[in-house]
């Protein structure tokens, strides 16, 4: 008879934060580099959520500006 660990069963449950977004896609975990003001800040915001919603909401320089009627 064969038991597993309690970490090996953990592992096998895929427990923790989903790596997937809600539109399916993959995401990796990045390392942005600030003091602990800015941190502290950032988390008040709303963290990792707050900044993907900033950069969603930012124009891209790479793609050309939207004509105005």
């Amino acid at each position: 008879m064969t038991t597993k660990s309690k970490r090996l069963e953990d592992v096998d449950r895929k427990i923790g934060r989903p790596t997937i977004n809600p539109d399916g896609e993959a995401m990796t975990p990045r390392q942005v580099r600030m003091d602990d003001a800015r941190w502290e800040k950032c988390r008040r915001l709303g963290g990792a959520g707050w900044i993907r919603d900033r950069i969603d909401e930012a124009n891209d320089p790479a793609e050309p500006p939207k004509r105005r009627k």
